[in-house]
């Protein structure tokens, strides 16, 4: 258990990032509890939540391809701390469920509902949830609560044979681990290792031991669901990773389990304590797995699937947590394993050399930030990863690739940093106009907050300032080389306010837009729209010709009339 407070004074702090007039109160909760305890990203999170009325009971939807599994959500907020929750809530979901029975029933939902979110994500072209059933993937309704489940909800649950996950208070604060919070899990798990041969090693001061481990135990560790047993492997505390797809194969097919040992490549535990006195039996307590992540997470989701023929090779390690060795051996565990794209692009001189870059021309100022988990004590950070999504959305133009972060440091990553142009003052000057974008739209200068709040948002009007200002002759100039605007006396800070001037009209022109579409009958949908190259560009082709319309007349500031008019113009451009 976390020290996770869902009382519901707490509960309201907690979501309220989450949380806009268009939104419930328990979706605002639902999209907190993707976010941050089904761990999906912020902008798959926003995905799966159905807002709007006519939802047919269901408040949010994933569609989970590497389980072929549909998972289907309702969530209810209680504001009395004493409320549970009984059998009656729970029943209201498996009525739910019988929408999705099969394929023509999710067809019917899909034609007959008059939430536009809801079909969205019904009808999605690369997962249409009707075409799914008919294939025979699972369909799993997961209740979320901030109560406490009754023992008549357990009893329904256990009898009734319906297909749900209950995420009440005390499952999600199990689940649940704050990121950046290591820990040791204090909790003794014993393996029966009876009639195997176990290998045992003093190194130095560690002593190792290695045996084949049944998974049915393996799974018994505490934190694997939560995430807390790989604390001490960095990356897996940065967000969910696709779990091996021939893993889950083996798993589920029960004649592979008596190879499994052949082919897989093993697990890595550090325990304070391992106890083999016993015969056959081999016993640790306080404990991390340092390497294994993504098998132990299939086990546990697959954990019907799993016999006692299946085992793993595990490699146990006994140090004291206080060892310098504990740091060592997670630091090359996890070089050696769980590598992302951005991980093996740390070492590529176009990072390294961007790294450099910073350092001698913003020292003692500005971190560039380029493995993860790396720390900094300056006074600003600058993340490649976000410079990345950036330089994609505002230089390249493709505001819609933007939240496939995936794609960014492996087949994009030339594309948006190996080029001329791309230094540090540019990264510097970009990151200015970005903080622009997320400053209004944190002040609510977009009415629609479901808009502003949605993670493409940013990256689109960087997007719609891009073009904006390629249509202004300084607005060019900076294009080409923001170097220039930013080397001046307080340059950082003209160039802000003078982009917070055009962004504001911006956002009055798509304000504008989004509203006469919706008058029209055939209303904005931004959660598809934004992620279509053809919609997003038809919508900037219309916010475009209006800005330039209001600059012809007068109506608006121009950014190279701002600019002249701001003190201290560089010469180059006056």
């Amino acid at each position: 258990m976390t020290d996770l407070d869902l009382r519901y004074a707490s509960l309201r702090l907690l979501i309220a990032p989450y949380q806009a007039r268009a939104r419930t109160e328990s979706r605002a909760f639902l999209a907190w509890y993707l976010e941050n305890v089904y761990r999906l990203e912020p902008s798959s999170a926003q995905d799966a939540v159905c807002d709007g009325s006519d939802d047919k009971g269901i408040d949010g939807i994933y569609v989970d391809s590497m389980y072929s599994r549909v998972d289907v959500f309702q969530a209810t907020v209680a504001q009395n701390d004493a409320k549970k929750i009984g059998d009656v809530q729970v029943k209201k979901l498996v009525g739910t469920l019988e929408q999705f029975a099969t394929a023509d029933a999710v067809e019917a939902v899909a034609r007959t509902t008059r939430n536009p979110e809801l079909r969205q994500i019904l009808e999605d072209e690369d997962y249409p949830v009707a075409q799914l059933v008919r294939d025979g993937w699972e369909v799993r309704g997961v209740f979320v609560t901030n109560a406490a489940a009754d023992p008549s909800a357990i009893a329904y649950l256990e009898s009734c044979g319906a297909n749900i996950v209950l995420a009440d208070r005390e499952a999600i604060g199990e689940s649940y681990v704050p990121s950046g919070h290591p820990a040791i899990v204090s909790h003794p798990v014993s393996f029966d290792v009876f009639g195997y041969d176990v290998a045992k090693y003093l190194v130095g001061n560690a002593t190792v031991v290695v045996a084949p481990l049944r998974a049915t135990e393996l799974v018994n560790m505490r934190g694997i669901q939560s995430g807390g047993l790989f604390d001490y492997n960095v990356r897996q505390l940065l967000g969910k990773t696709s779990v091996n797809k021939d893993i889950v194969k083996s798993v589920k097919n029960q004649r592979e389990h008596a190879h499994f040992l052949l082919y897989h490549n093993g697990i890595t535990i550090v325990a304070e304590s391992v106890d083999t006195e016993t015969e056959g039996r081999i016993t640790i307590d306080n404990y991390v797995v340092v390497n294994g992540c993504q098998s132990l997470s299939v086990f546990r989701d697959r954990s019907s699937d799993l016999s006692d023929d299946l085992r793993v090779l595990a490699r146990v390690i006994q140090i004291d947590r206080s060892s310098p060795l504990m740091g060592l051996i997670t630091h090359h565990s996890n070089n050696q394993n769980g590598i992302k794209p951005r991980d093996f692009q740390s070492n590529n001189p176009i990072q390294i050399r961007l790294r450099n870059e910073f350092e001698a021309k913003f020292k003692d100022r500005i971190f560039y930030r380029i493995s993860r988990g790396e720390e900094s004590g300056l006074p600003e950070v600058i993340d490649n990863e976000l410079a990345a999504r950036i330089l994609l959305a505002f230089d390249l133009r493709e505001p819609w690739t933007s939240h496939q972060t995936y794609k960014l440091f492996d087949d994009l990553h030339s594309r948006i940093f190996a080029r001329p142009e791309v230094n540090a003052e540019r990264i510097v000057a970009l990151q200015d106009v970005y903080d622009v974008v997320d400053a209004q739209l944190r002040d609510g200068e977009l009415r629609d907050e479901l808009l502003a709040k949605y993670t493409l948002t940013k990256f689109y009007l960087l997007y719609l300032t891009a073009g904006v200002l390629e249509d202004d002759a300084i607005g060019r100039e900076f294009i080409r080389d923001p170097a220039p605007f930013i080397q001046e006396a307080n340059g950082r800070d003209r160039l802000r306010r003078c982009v917070d001037s055009v962004l504001y009209n911006l956002i009055v022109d798509l304000k504008a837009e989004v509203e006469e579409r919706n008058e029209a009958g055939k209303p904005f949908d931004f959660k598809k729209d934004l992620k279509s190259a053809d919609a997003a560009r038809s919508l900037a082709v219309e916010i475009r010709a209006g800005y330039k319309k209001a600059a012809r007349r007068g109506h608006v500031d121009t950014f190279e009339n701002l600019w002249r008019e701001s003190s201290n113009l560089p010469n180059s451009l006056v």
